[in-house]
């Protein structure tokens, strides 16, 4: 299964944005990290909303993510990447100090396929 999501969201103007766009040119304006505030922060400056408003958008854009992988679904942003949902499968690992068997469960896990325009856009910022 495969979810394509496209966001917008109004500013103050009424001008409508691209979420994943904003998230790329703001994420990589050589920053080492940003967190959640500091996202909400930019964000909110960027698009010209308050900082709730910018916060609930984030935290219902995340909460949906989850929703939508926790089903099963890979999620794919135009401008930002595939969020791919991957199952490792169970298999039989040896403790390396007493040589005992152990059966190591499924595992899943999420991936992260950037979009071709953030990986040429990083190759041009200068390290």
């Amino acid at each position: 299964m495969h979810a394509k999501i496209i966001l917008f969201f109004e500013t103050k103007t009424k001008k409508k944005v691209n979420f994943a766009e904003s998230i790329v040119l703001l994420f990589f304006k050589k920053n080492k990290r940003m967190d959640n505030k500091k996202l909400i922060s930019l964000l909110s400056k960027k698009t010209k909303t308050t900082q709730e408003k910018s916060n609930e958008f984030l935290s219902s854009f995340i909460e949906e993510i989850t929703n939508e992988m926790a089903n099963g679904a890979d999620v794919e942003f135009l401008d930002l990447g595939i969020f791919e949902n991957i199952v490792r499968e169970q298999k039989i690992i040896t403790n390396p100090k007493t040589q005992k068997k152990i059966l190591y469960p499924p595992k899943n896990i999420v991936d992260l396929k950037v979009a071709k325009q953030i990986k040429e856009y990083l190759k041009t910022i200068e390290k």
